[in-house]
């Protein structure tokens, strides 16, 4: 889970946020990328 801070999440909380994990892999040895927690915010229903 990603770890917003309450500043985001409270500012942002008349929009939809859904915490999603996705991998970093730019600049990295094959198979060696960062997995880490992200905060999606839109202004209409995200899936998830």
């Amino acid at each position: 889970m990603a770890v917003a801070s309450a500043f985001i999440r409270i500012r942002f909380a008349a929009f939809h946020q859904v915490d999603v994990e996705t991998t970093y892999t730019i600049s990295s040895a094959a198979g060696s990328g960062k997995r880490v927690g992200e905060l999606l915010i839109s202004n209409f229903p995200l899936p998830g």
